[in-house]
């Protein structure tokens, strides 16, 4: 396990988080951070493309450079 405290990242918005719903059905892990599901009030979902991670574990670190 390691903590992740670097990205170098793209941001790309979803707009219609219905739609990304129907192609990625809900996952109920993630009700423990939002109860009402999809519905949550100001829930938006975020693609993140990464070029980089630098991440440190306690013991190590290094950066992994990513394809693409």
């Amino acid at each position: 396990m390691c903590n992740l405290y670097h990205m170098d990242w793209v941001r790309k918005w979803a707009v219609d988080l219905e739609s990304l719903i129907n192609l990625m059905p809900w996952v109920s892990e993630l009700e423990r951070w939002f109860p009402e599901g999809a519905d949550t009030a100001g829930l938006v979902l975020i693609k993140v493309s990464a070029r980089s991670i630098e991440y440190w574990d306690g013991e190590e670190n290094g950066r992994v450079n990513l394809p693409g």
